[in-house]
């Protein structure tokens, strides 16, 4: 997708931003409740993107009618955001939201190994540090595969591979590096389970020896459980929030799919 192709990207970005008229806050109980979720430093990005959508509209997305405007700068978000609400948001919640919005407005988080990890460190609450190159881990990579899912939901009619070769290998390279034997469902986008099968065969010491590397492998089966386990839990935090955030113009009901996240 490509940058001047914000607008219809935008609209992916709040797919649950419906009229619910009638039920509104008092504009001091909402300000202050949108004011804590902007200041809060566990706030997810989904939550933050949202909240922008709601205040400034898609337009601070960018305009597919005008390629050389593209999203808001993150100086100008923060500046409205105190305009609006008095809040200050946190350095990291300032990535985190511009992570969101590169996600509803381009592909390159699926496309480009670079953009893949820094918004994998940035959704998944990590202090990303501009001036150094850090590299997400699978834990890191499986949450922002997951609310990328969310944000920016695949086409089923495209049978393509979503992401590109780079940053399949780099995905399949982590996992087998950290230990991973089985690939966590989450992940399984990218990497396919007989893969990853391979990959852990060839690096592991023991492979030369078959009952020792079955014996190792079923020690290790327990990392995808528990990667999985971890996730389920960042989906009911942010579940949490969003029934927190208190939308003017529409509701965030049906934002989250039926089941998603559970075990």
């Amino acid at each position: 997708m490509r940058q001047n192709d914000s607008d219809a990207a935008a609209g992916r970005a709040a797919p649950a931003l419906v009229s619910e008229r009638g039920r509104r806050r008092p504009v001091a109980d909402r300000t202050a409740a949108v004011r804590r979720l902007l200041e809060d430093p566990d706030t997810f990005g989904t939550v933050l993107l949202l909240a922008a959508v709601d205040a400034f509209g898609v337009d601070c997305l960018g305009d597919a009618s005008d390629p050389d405007r593209g999203p808001w700068h993150p100086a100008t978000f923060r500046d409205e955001f105190a305009r609006l609400y008095g809040a200050t948001l946190p350095p990291g919640n300032v990535d985190r939201l511009m992570a969101a919005v590169l996600l509803v407005t381009t592909d390159v988080f699926f496309c480009d190994l670079a953009a893949f990890a820094a918004v994998s460190l940035a959704l998944a609450r990590n202090d990303v540090d501009a001036d150094r190159f850090d590299l997400p881990d699978v834990d890191d990579c499986l949450w922002a595969v997951v609310e990328a899912g969310l944000l920016s939901p695949p086409d089923e009619d495209d049978p393509a591979p979503r992401f590109a070769p780079e940053v399949r290998r780099f995905v399949r390279e982590l996992l087998a590096e950290e230990g991973f034997v089985t690939v966590p469902r989450f992940l399984q986008s990218v990497v396919a389970p007989e893969e990853l099968a391979a990959a852990a065969r060839h690096a592991h010491e023991h492979a030369d020896d078959p009952a020792l590397f079955a014996a190792v492998y079923d020690l290790q089966k327990g990392k995808a459980a528990d990667a999985e386990a971890l996730v389920c839990a960042q989906v009911g935090e942010l579940t949490e929030q969003l029934a927190r955030l208190p939308l003017e113009n529409g509701t965030v009901a049906g934002l989250l799919p039926a089941g998603e996240g559970r075990s």
